[in-house]
């Protein structure tokens, strides 16, 4: 199986893709929406479907923050949860606004 890459503006992400709150956090960065790598937001992280996790990452070349789907380990810093899964040929990465 081929996977292919999609990369997505941020406003076209919010139109395909609904944010999980994080349960535990509903004031916290990204409007509630983002899940640390550590303690119980980890654990809630792993327990999901690896299709509807998101990774923010640092990308080294450009200099700014990434997001990738799927449930990556390599210069993370926190993630997200999507109600809608991303298939599972393809990985899709957008720029986000902050």
């Amino acid at each position: 199986m081929t996977t292919t890459y999609t990369s997505l503006s941020y406003a076209a992400f919010t139109k395909r893709f609904t944010l999980v709150q994080n349960p535990q956090d509903e004031r916290g960065g990204y409007s509630g929406a983002l899940f640390g790598i550590g303690g119980d937001d980890i654990d809630f992280v792993r327990q999901q479907n690896p299709a509807n996790v998101w990774t923010l990452t640092y990308d080294v070349d450009t200099d700014s923050n990434l997001v990738m789907s799927g449930y990556l380990t390599i210069n993370r810093s926190q993630h997200l949860i999507t109600v809608e899964p991303v298939p599972e040929d393809e990985m899709i990465g957008f720029r986000p606004p902050w």
